[in-house]
């Protein structure tokens, strides 16, 4: 799929909890006191989740999200657990008889908001292919669930990310069909009925996405013909700057600091 490979074939053994206290000998050397320790609290084993792809936090509940099953049906799932490691909820949706798998989630506002893919044809053929979305309460309630095609081929909710006052869902749409996935699509959509605000499409591909709470700004990191590539739009989705960064690669994290500062 143009560079984007899903259901990885890995399976998360444990998840690790870690406290963080100061002192790693580079800050010492850095001339910063003290330092950064790192101490493994517990390790539990994933139950439900065997292809997991994300995990988001309440405060006080982790979310696992991924998929579960054997070639060549696999399902959604979501485990729940508290941050003492105790198990707290399932919830699994077999929508097709082919992999479906749930790829990025976030906890915005009292609600868990999860997106991937319907109908993943397993040997990565052109095929109808639906972004997948769905809205749980704290407590893994479903509340909404839809999916759909945004272009006739092989679509991908591939990343949601919680705004200010709306929600962004950030997939690959395919109007090629047998040719790379060369474009994606930015939705805006209510936080309460996931009524479609506004949508916006651009070239390239995207592997990540936050709000920059600072300025108001949702920022998408990926590549557009092999070269590293920032788009930046307002909340309301209009478009504010891109920036292509001279060389070849992909840009796969980011961070602000409380400055609205971008790290890549």
């Amino acid at each position: 799929m143009g560079g984007i490979r899903l259901l990885a074939r890995y399976t998360l053994l444990a998840v690790l909890f870690i406290t963080v206290s100061l002192a790693f000998n580079s800050l010492e050397a850095a001339g910063i006191a003290g330092g950064v320790t790192v101490e493994v609290v517990w390790v539990a084993k994933l139950h439900s989740v065997t292809h997991p792809s994300d995990l988001c936090s309440s405060g006080d509940v982790l979310y696992m999200v991924g998929s579960s099953g054997s070639p060549p049906d696999y399902m959604f799932v979501v485990e729940a657990r508290g941050v003492d490691g105790r198990p707290v909820g399932v919830w699994s949706f077999n929508p097709t008889s082919l992999p479906d798998e749930l790829l990025s989630c976030t906890f915005h506002n009292g609600r868990l908001y999860v997106v991937g893919v319907e109908n993943v044809d397993p040997e990565g053929a052109p095929g109808d292919t639906k972004w997948a979305i769905a809205v749980f309460d704290k407590d893994l309630n479903l509340i909404s669930y839809t999916s759909y095609n945004p272009s006739p081929g092989r679509d991908t909710a591939l990343l949601v990310v919680g705004g200010d006052r709306l929600v962004y869902v950030v997939g690959l749409v395919d109007y090629t069909l047998h040719k790379p996935i060369e474009s994606y699509r930015v939705e805006a959509r209510d936080p309460e009925t996931l009524e479609l605000v506004r949508a916006l499409e651009l070239p390239g591909q995207p592997f990540n996405a936050e709000f920059n709470v600072a300025t108001g700004q949702l920022w998408i990191v990926g590549s557009h013909g092999g070269l590293v590539k920032v788009d930046i739009v307002d909340s309301s989705l209009e478009h504010v700057k891109t920036v292509t960064l001279g060389r070849a690669g992909e840009c796969r994290a980011l961070a602000f600091d409380g400055d609205g500062n971008a790290y890549i």
